[in-house]
């Protein structure tokens, strides 16, 4: 879902995947996996000029090590 007002558009995401690599030091589960997370862009002359995020790598980390 994305929302846009003046300079500033929104995201909201959700990703879901298989870890089927290596990720910060955990071994490949083969585990289906879901996390969440938001991403704002400031768009200036038609081009991204910033960019914040926050995903919640501490839930995909629970997932990986239950």
């Amino acid at each position: 879902m994305l929302v846009a007002e003046r300079d500033i558009v929104a995201g909201r995401f959700v990703w879901r995947g298989r870890h089927r690599s290596p990720w910060r030091g955990i071994a490949p589960t083969g585990r289906h996996v879901e996390f969440r997370g938001m991403t704002f862009w400031r768009i200036h002359d038609g081009k991204i000029s910033e960019r914040w995020a926050e995903i919640d790598f501490v839930d995909l980390e629970r997932q990986l090590k239950d």
